[in-house]
């Protein structure tokens, strides 16, 4: 009997999500673990499940939810703009490194941002992961801004596997879905910087840029893991 495309992408979505903790990265936040509520009720705190780095948020109207079938039939946290979990960790270090992170669009628009390392005392400091315009970005500012994006167009009605290495500290390289982008410089040049080559990043946030809610993620995160080494 033959397999339908759904039943076919949900055990796909099952192995990445398998195939990511097998690959032993250094932070791991993966919405089947670290969250005790409800189903669609609203996530304070999210603990990863490798790693240390627990993010938070104490105001409920900015807190995302999570579904127990946020992506398919597998468990996400949904962030609807202006909802985003931050914390006094900097779990990515370094002048290498990948981040790979399951995500679903619910909406095309503007520059959202889905995981930022930042100084908290300075906002020119920064290193951004996310989407402009529906395509895929990373953006730093040390504290001039430097900024790529791919050429896919992620939608709102699939999820895709987004993630971004870096060659030593000399170019980034984004994928979607296991296929490299073709690369577009937003702002000044495609310099590879990562977490550890801007100083003084002392904070993460997931859903928005530092923690003011600018640049709001808008869409469902299954998981983001993060090494400090290519893959």
């Amino acid at each position: 009997m033959a397999v339908s495309v759904t039943t076919f992408d949900q055990r796909l979505l099952r192995t990445r999500r398998k195939t990511i903790r097998e690959l032993k990265p250094d932070i791991l936040w993966d919405a089947n673990y670290g969250i005790d509520v409800a189903d669609g009720a609203r996530v304070s705190s999210w603990t990863p499940v490798i790693g240390t780095g627990t993010l938070a948020h104490e105001t409920a109207d900015n807190q995302p939810r999570w579904l127990q079938h946020g992506i398919g039939q597998q468990a996400a946290v949904l962030f609807a703009g202006g909802q985003y979990l931050y914390g006094h960790v900097a779990p990515l270090v370094g002048s290498l490194g990948t981040v790979a992170m399951m995500v679903q669009l619910t909406s095309t628009t503007g520059e959202q941002v889905a995981l930022s390392g930042y100084d908290n005392s300075d906002a020119s400091y920064y290193l951004d992961l996310g989407v402009n315009n529906n395509k895929i970005q990373i953006r730093s500012s040390d504290p001039g801004s430097d900024a790529v994006y791919g050429g896919t167009s992620l939608g709102t009605t699939k999820h895709t596997l987004i993630y971004t290495t870096n060659e030593a500290g000399t170019a980034w390289r984004l994928f979607a879905d296991g296929s490299e982008e073709s690369l577009t410089v937003l702002y000044d040049e495609n310099s590879g910087k990562w977490f550890g080559d801007v100083a003084g990043i002392d904070y993460f946030t997931i859903g928005a840029y530092r923690n003011a809610g600018a640049r709001s993620f808008t869409g469902y995160i299954a998981y983001i893991a993060g090494w400090n080494k290519l893959l």
